[in-house]
């Protein structure tokens, strides 16, 4: 079947049997993957009979092409406007992971389901986009609450001030003028709640994207991509729904959902140490700076556990669909 130039390695094409409207091919072969309309379904190819031979399941030899220079990727089955899995233009290995800009690493040999593929690329191919401000969101976040922590321990003896004003207004209620003498709480720590802020978005847009992936994989979930997303800044829901959103992106049998689940308690309790500390630190000044050590280790912690969270879901993800 010779292939029209323009026509590319991978993708839809209309069916040359004349059975549906079109068929999808990988690797120049026709796939059993067919659509009628909008509907895909599963026909295979009829064997062809001319000649009495029958049409070859092995794809032919690829071009080799430099992965420090590559070639036109629409040459070699990746389009520089759509990262997925392509064949691999160095003929190393069957397939091999397009980024949208250049050949990476990853490859796999496995004759993979083209639906699958097809199904699963685009999903992946966006947490993909999303993967390096996912990790600027676990590292900022932490980063960004340890500061303001350390900013109202430097202000200790003003949050000292404050509580003891208040204490004053609720134990002489009505005796105080309103407005008299009052003491107002410091703010300084709060020019950071937009870094925060940023930081969290970042990674809810990241999340949303991982579990669409998930979903696209098959994986069972117990909250959709959207619900697992937003219930990071729903009240009590934030404590557990987007945990199970985060286990679900990996498969039921994998063992690295154990590292989410401690990257979650990390998470919970630097949280509250954070809500906690002015507390400490007027109520008890010689725990102050213990508190703060123990904040900055725990934040220490969090970070490289949620670095490798976030990597270790989207490799997952990318080792799964080459090899499906």
């Amino acid at each position: 079947m010779d292939r029209e130039a323009d026509e590319p390695r991978f993708g839809w094409r209309k069916d040359p049997f004349g059975l549906h409207e079109a068929r999808y091919f990988s690797n120049d072969l026709p796939t059993k993957v067919v659509r009628d309309g909008s509907e895909t379904s599963y026909d295979p190819p009829p064997e062809a009979t001319s000649g009495g031979s029958g049409t070859s399941t092995e794809p032919p030899a690829a071009d080799r092409t430099s992965l420090d220079t590559p070639a036109n990727p629409a040459d070699h089955g990746g389009p520089s406007h759509q990262s997925g899995w392509y064949g691999d233009p160095t003929g190393e290995s069957r397939w091999r992971w397009w980024d949208g800009r250049s050949w990476t690493s990853w490859t796999s040999s496995a004759r993979s389901d083209p639906y699958l593929v097809s199904a699963s690329s685009e999903p992946l191919a966006a947490e993909m986009g999303m993967l390096r401000w996912a990790k600027v969101a676990v590292v900022g976040y932490p980063v960004c609450n340890v500061a303001a922590v350390s900013i109202n321990f430097t202000l200790s003896s003003h949050w000292r001030q404050y509580f003891h004003y208040v204490h004053e207004v609720i134990s002489n209620a009505g005796a105080i003028p309103y407005g008299e003498g009052a003491v107002t709480p410091p703010i300084s720590s709060l020019l950071l709640t937009p870094l925060r802020l940023g930081a969290l978005a970042l990674f809810m847009l990241w999340l949303y994207r991982a579990a669409s992936t998930a979903v696209a994989l098959r994986y069972p979930a117990q909250r959709s991509p959207a619900l697992g997303a937003w219930s990071c800044i729903l009240p009590v829901a934030s404590l557990w729904f987007p945990y199970q959103a985060l286990r679900d992106c990996l498969d039921p049998n994998d063992p690295d959902r154990g590292l989410v689940a401690r990257a979650w308690v990390l998470l919970i309790v630097t949280e509250l140490l954070s809500t906690s500390s002015v507390l400490v630190f007027a109520e008890a000044p010689s725990l102050a700076a213990p508190f703060l050590g123990v904040l900055i280790g725990l934040a220490i912690l969090l970070v490289v556990a949620g670095y490798r969270m976030v990597t270790v879901i989207s490799s997952a993800h990318g080792r799964v669909i080459a090899s499906a």
